[in-house]
């Protein structure tokens, strides 16, 4: 992978987390996950590997994110948004 893809992808799971965080408590609770993901030692050593692990981490928690989301607010538009986010890791890791 190179080198400006991958700094991209891992720094994804930082602002899902703070939309997690934000979601289900508050902003400054969002702020405080993101911040311990940030100094994440598994994510800076995926950040480091040649793999798929941080773009798994990232669709896994803006799944979990969409989740959230659709329990609370509803909508098709946020369960349509859930089961894709759902579904692509499966499809990303299978194929390989």
């Amino acid at each position: 992978m190179p080198g400006g893809h991958a700094a991209f992808i891992v720094e994804r799971p930082i602002w899902f987390v703070y939309l997690l965080g934000k979601e289900l408590f508050s902003r400054r609770i969002g702020l405080r996950a993101a911040a311990f993901t940030a100094f994440s030692p598994f994510l800076i050593w995926c950040s480091r590997d040649a793999t798929d692990y941080s773009l798994l981490i990232s669709l896994a928690t803006l799944s979990t994110y969409f989740l959230v989301r659709s329990v609370r607010r509803g909508g098709w538009g946020n369960w349509a948004a859930y089961v894709k986010r759902r579904f692509f890791p499966l499809r990303l890791v299978y194929v390989q």
